[in-house]
């Protein structure tokens, strides 16, 4: 895994993967904001899936979805949280990890047959979900340097 510090928009010619929930809903300064303010294609196809009529929000765990977007970027929705909410007040985990892992391991791989790398923002939803963010770095660490880690997004982004 290689690490580096940028924002979303200075990523170019890769691939991004972020969690979302099953259900339709973005948080107001969450990860998906600033991701769905820099790739709006992305948005445009969470809120279509969300809507369907075969889902009517309420997309199956476990789904990853691609979409491309500007910068000759491709961005991954990982449907990794049944539910969601603020597991600071609720206490909750939100983040089904098992299913995030399997999806990371998904997006690398086809990230790889297109010949990109794949970053992953730090923190990607787990820590503010609830999720031990220390297990799944330890995962994303044994990844080689085409799934690189993307540090400071949340300070170098503008918030919305």
């Amino acid at each position: 895994m290689k690490i580096i510090k940028t924002s979303f928009d200075k990523l170019k010619n890769g691939a991004i993967i972020h969690q979302v929930n099953c259900h339709g809903i973005v948080g107001s300064h969450s990860i998906n904001t600033k991701i769905f303010k820099t790739f709006p294609e992305s948005k445009k196809d969470f809120v279509n899936l969300s809507e369907d009529s075969q889902f009517r929000y309420n997309i199956p765990l476990g789904t990853l979805t691609l979409s491309h977007s500007n910068n000759n970027m491709i961005v991954f929705n990982s449907y990794s949280q049944d539910y969601y909410g603020d597991s600071t007040k609720t206490g909750y985990i939100y983040t089904d990890l098992k299913t995030l892992k399997r999806n990371i391991k998904k997006a690398h791989s086809e990230a790889k047959k297109m010949k990109r790398v794949l970053y992953v923002p730090e923190f990607i939803g787990a820590k503010e979900s609830g999720e031990d963010w220390e297990t799944l770095l330890l995962y994303l660490k044994t990844f080689p340097n085409s799934l690189v880690l993307v540090k400071g997004w949340f300070k170098m982004s503008k918030m919305i």
